[in-house]
């Protein structure tokens, strides 16, 4: 069984004109879960080596704050910063974990709903980048094998909860849908990210 963290970056709904967030990315890591203990101790090994064991095991962790040096990391040093960066990325490299993504440029995509759908017609990126990501996800595990099953976990979606769980639905099981899935089971499942290991 293969674990898929889903999670995103640049959300802002609707509003598709945000300056400071113009790029909006969606993102699947794929854990098997034979790994995931040995991941789970790796991240937190890396963050003991500057928080407190007690700190390490209750934070959430954003890569926004480690580059900017906010919230739990402001006391640490630009070095510092990079050197955590770089041991988590290398985590990735050492258990063989895909990164798959999604990525939504605003300016644009809000330009193709004016040109397809007309104007004042507005969809989510999130909703638009779901079903990419989850092909691509699927096509990773049938490379793996046929027997190879990916859960989705998805931090919580309460905006686009609904669409997302209907999404999977059709990729799933509508024997209509061109666009299809055979290797993600279950519905899928929404975790509060302060509460999940690899969320953290």
């Amino acid at each position: 069984m293969n674990l898929v963290y889903i999670d995103e970056s640049g959300n802002t709904g609707l509003n598709l004109k945000d300056r400071q967030q113009p790029v909006f990315l969606l993102a699947a890591i794929v854990v098997h879960s034979s790994k995931w203990f040995s991941v789970e101790k790796g991240l937190r090994r890396i963050l003991e080596g500057y928080f407190s064991p007690e700190l390490s095991h209750s934070m959430e962790l954003h890569a926004i704050d480690l580059k900017l040096r906010r919230k739990h990391f402001e006391k640490i040093s630009f070095d510092e910063s990079l050197t955590i960066r770089n041991k988590m990325l290398q985590m990735l490299i050492d258990y063989e974990i895909p990164v798959i993504y999604q990525r939504i440029i605003k300016g644009k995509f809000e330009k193709f709903c004016e040109a397809n759908y007309g104007p004042g017609i507005k969809i989510n990126p999130y909703v638009m980048a779901f079903p990419f990501v989850c092909l691509e996800v699927n096509r990773y595990l049938q490379k793996k094998g046929a027997e190879e099953l990916g859960m989705l976990i998805f931090d919580e979606q309460k905006e686009t909860f609904q669409q997302v769980e209907r999404t999977l639905r059709t990729l799933r099981l509508d024997p209509s849908s061109i666009l299809k899935t055979t290797n993600l089971i279950e519905k899928g499942f929404f975790v509060d990210s302060k509460k999940a290991c690899l969320y953290n």
